[in-house]
């Protein structure tokens, strides 16, 4: 059967863009950004620079693609209409479904032989676009997806040929064997027990977490001294047993992911074998320190060796965070985001507006999931924030971004720890509020206000006596300043939680007081609670309402127990 293909000119754009477009645009570019014609244009361009003789090229390109067609279809039962189906859904979708160079070099860690995971790939995102291309289309031979397969290995196979790609895979390689390596293969460098003196729970916990995973971890072939190793770093920067327990769990799976990769080995020549050498001299040393300090040198080395290739550099970064994490190091981990971030927004230094939307995925992370040392991130790349803020306005905004980061931190902190956080948060919240005032910033005055008294409150909980009333007095304060700008009839909802707040607020200072004066507390939160619940409708702020409920509920409770 002879099919005129619709996508052979695309086909043979991926086999040669691969290599060819790297000169042009530092990859292979598919989607909606180029199309076929204006793949073909960008190769041609960028192979016209060396000399080539493009239109041999790509005519024997497609010849080979067409040769394979014409052997795998020898002696089938095939429908010309499922082919044809075929040929016109690639046609459109081909170029949207072919990964970038750097996810190629990907899927060389999986145990099928190049390029035949690639072309699986393709053809399941292929599958996405339209039902042909699965696997259970239909009760006959799925030919879409056998078409699909052959198409893209003939691509890949033919864009091996090419030295630039194959140079530019290999690199790809080299680049992310580190983080499949390092991650936690030495999830830390032995620690002198003795020179760390810990308390009893902390003991206790390390003993509970190693005793919760031994057996399995005995059973994969994880010795007892390099599961205490991993354990004893993270108990020493964790302080929840579920989360410390959770965090080994996974330290181990990345170990033996680690472990299964290096000794599978590359067949991508001696440079691929030589990184491998020299980042996992220091994973079988157990230095963490070292393999980051080695992943930071081959990252110099690639930039200069590559002209700055941003793949190369991604891809390095990335691994260079990874061992940061495997470290506990959240200083090391935010240096490494933002050059993650400079890469993907094309900059050589972040605008505050980039550096802050950084600070803000770190910390809605370590919101969502609890996590310490995503918020310790989020805390240092909000003190980069303010170190880097040019006008006092800018400064301000990113002082109420580090205040928000070490409430939040604070919160989850026990101990000394957790107040000296707090205390943190309060002094950024008022280095703020010097700029934001209310004249000029009216909404920034009385949100920053507002932060500024539920930190003051938490603060003042914990830590009781005649501190925690005055700390608790100045969160009233703060709560009621706001109240200037939130008010009810403008902004009710903010006027109602502002409401609560004090509730809160007054409540605890009942709670820390007694006699007459705690009676008075508690009557004055539950007028606070009762007007916020004027605003907080149960149908359409069902939330709100249960929470404002839950609260005065407490109170009324508390002033029955004086009764």
């Amino acid at each position: 059967m002879k099919l005129d293909w619709l996508c052979a000119e695309k086909a043979t754009a991926v086999s040669l863009g691969c290599a060819g477009l790297m000169l042009a645009d530092g990859g292979l570019i598919a989607g909606g950004a180029i199309a076929g014609a204006g793949l073909l244009g960008l190769w041609n361009n960028a192979r016209r620079a060396d000399g080539v003789n493009s239109k041999k090229v790509l005519a024997e390109a497609r010849a080979a693609l067409l040769a394979d067609y014409a052997s795998w279809a020898e002696g089938r039962d095939l429908l010309e209409a499922d082919l044809i189906a075929a040929d016109q859904a690639m046609e459109r979708h081909l170029l949207d479904c072919v990964p970038p160079v750097a996810e190629l070099a990907r899927t060389t860690f999986h145990t099928d032989e190049f390029p035949t995971h690639a072309a699986l790939l393709v053809a399941d995102r292929l599958a996405d676009k339209n039902p042909i291309f699965s696997e259970t289309h239909s009760s006959r031979s799925p030919v879409a997806r056998e078409f699909a397969l052959l198409v893209m290995k003939s691509a890949l196979n033919k864009a091996k040929e090419q030295p630039p790609f194959l140079q530019r895979l290999t690199q790809e390689i080299v680049l992310l064997l580190p983080q499949y390596l390092v991650r936690i293969e030495s999830a830390v460098k032995a620690a002198d027990e003795g020179s760390q003196q810990r308390d009893a729970a902390t003991k206790a916990m390390l003993q509970q977490i190693i005793a919760s995973l031994q057996q399995s971890a005995a059973a994969q072939g994880v010795s007892a001294d390099k599961l205490r190793m991993l354990a004893m770093r993270i108990v020493a920067k964790v302080e929840d047993e579920g989360e410390a327990e959770r965090a080994l769990s996974a330290a181990i799976d990345e170990l033996l992911k680690l472990r299964a990769e290096a000794e599978r080995g590359t067949n991508f020549g001696d440079e691929v074998d030589e990184a491998i050498r020299r980042i996992f001299a220091k994973v079988e040393a157990n230095d963490l320190d070292g393999a980051g300090r080695q992943g930071a040198e081959e990252y110099r080395r690639l930039a200069e060796q590559m002209g700055e290739l941003q793949a190369a550099q991604a891809s390095l970064a990335e691994t260079n965070l990874s061992v940061a994490r495997m470290a506990f190091n959240p200083e090391a981990m935010a240096h490494w985001a933002v050059q993650q971030r400079k890469l993907a927004e094309g900059v050589a230094v972040l605008s505050l507006d980039q550096l802050r939307h950084e600070r803000d995925e770190w910390y809605e992370t370590a919101l969502r999931h609890g996590q310490r040392l995503e918020m310790e991130v989020a805390i240092h790349l909000a003190q980069r924030s303010v170190a880097e803020a040019a006008t006092a306005p800018e400064r301000a905004m990113c002082e109420n971004d580090l205040g928000n980061a070490l409430k939040a931190q604070g919160e989850r902190s026990g101990g000394a720890a957790g107040l000296a956080l707090l205390a943190r948060a309060v002094s950024a919240y008022e280095a703020a509020l010097e700029v934001r005032t209310r004249a000029e910033i009216p909404a920034n005055w009385a949100m920053t206000q507002n932060n500024l008294g539920n930190a003051l409150q938490v603060q003042g909980q914990r830590s009781g006596g005649a501190a925690g009333l005055a700390l608790l007095a100045r969160a009233v304060s703060a709560y009621e300043a706001a109240l200037e700008v939130y008010t009810r009839a403008e902004i009710p909802a903010n006027w109602a939680m502002t409401q609560e707040n004090i509730a809160g607020a007054r409540a605890a200072r009942g709670d820390l007081s007694a006699g007459a004066a705690q009676l008075t507390h508690w009557h004055s939160a539950e007028a606070a609670v009762l007007r916020a619940l004027e605003v907080y409708d149960p149908v359409n702020m069902p939330y709100d309402h249960g929470t404002a409920t839950t609260l005065l509920a407490d109170i009324r409770g508390k002033i029955a127990g004086l009764g």
